[in-house]
């Protein structure tokens, strides 16, 4: 499943800064506890 994954993740640019791409995909969690990733802002 990991490899399907990586497949949608687009390449980054050597030229670009992390903050240029402009999204965030945070993948987390476990069976045992839903809420194991939280995200605060």
């Amino acid at each position: 499943m990991s490899e399907n994954i990586a497949n949608m993740i687009p390449r980054l640019s050597h030229n670009l800064h992390k903050g240029q791409m402009g999204r965030i995909a945070i993948v987390g969690g476990s069976k045992e506890s839903v809420h194991a990733c939280i995200v605060d802002r």
